[in-house]
């Protein structure tokens, strides 16, 4: 999404608390897509659900458009944050696909 597009989103959403952990203002939001933006991960670490972490990547075409993501979960207590951030190599913008996305068929 452009930021532009990203703006509008945050203007018209309305954020609603899962969990203690869940992030309800749209500047903290705001803030965090920048930062998945920029780290080319997100890490969900008990905001939807108590005990659910996850981490979600991107899916590029050879053009380097993304065209889907791809996302693991486990419980919270398998990995500590920073831990589900290193343990997954493709968390990383350096980290190189072995397959495109037509090799998966999309």
């Amino acid at each position: 999404m452009s930021p532009e597009a990203i703006e509008a989103y945050l203007d018209r959403v309305r954020l609603v608390a899962r969990t203690d952990r869940t992030i309800t203002t749209t500047q903290k939001l705001g803030k965090l897509l920048k930062g998945v933006r920029e780290d080319g991960h997100a890490l969900l670490d008990q905001e939807l659900e108590v005990g659910l972490r996850s981490i979600a990547v991107p899916v590029r075409d050879a053009r380097g458009a993304v065209v889907a993501a791809m996302n693991v979960s486990t419980h919270a207590s398998a990995f500590a944050g920073r831990d589900a951030r290193r343990s997954c190599p493709c968390s990383s913008r350096r980290a190189q696909p072995r397959h495109g996305a037509a090799e998966l068929g999309i």
